[in-house]
């Protein structure tokens, strides 16, 4: 089983934080099909499929299990900061969570909290140079751009307009 993935990983789009993505997740999964053993292959949609499940973190990947730890840290902080009024964060990055969490606008909290995410990613990148990390490192990057880009005003507009239509028939 090939631990170095360098055509693989060298053939990526370069992700860049609030741009379009250059390649769709089903593509980067079908990219992923030709040159990953099938072992990991299953890995990596097993953990697109699942998440965030805390099952995935006896999977044998150190790198995912941060990822898991550290995201789990900050649904909690979110939690406790929605449900204390702001009076307590567990995060790391309290500072800058607290920040995008006491921003109005949705959308920008949202924009903000995922930046704290794609940080955290940027600054695991060293460590993973051409191996099966890097790829699940890019497949999350990928997913955070993905989700971002997928934002559009006027049908969320449309979307709470209709959740709050009061509707007396």
């Amino acid at each position: 089983m090939p631990d170095k993935y360098y055509y693989l990983i060298a053939s990526l789009p370069y992700l860049q934080f609030d741009s379009v993505p250059q390649i769709t997740i089903k593509d980067f999964f079908r990219e992923c099909e030709k040159d990953l053993s099938q072992k990991e292959y299953t890995f990596l949609i097993d953990s697109a499929a699942s998440g965030d499940d805390p099952k995935n973190l006896k999977k044998d990947s150190s790198f995912f299990r941060a990822w898991l730890e550290f995201n789990r840290e900050i649904q909690d902080s979110i939690f406790e900061f929605r449900t204390t009024k702001g009076a307590r964060l567990f995060s790391a990055q309290k500072d800058d969570l607290k920040n995008a969490l006491e921003e109005k606008n949705p959308f920008l909290r949202e924009k903000a909290i995922e930046k704290i995410r794609w940080d955290f990613l940027e600054g695991e990148e060293y460590k993973y140079i051409f191996d099966f990390n890097r790829i699940l490192l890019y497949f999350l990057k990928l997913r955070i751009q993905a989700r971002l880009a997928g934002f559009d005003e006027k049908k969320g507009k449309e979307k709470f307009e209709n959740a709050c239509e009061v509707n007396y028939e």
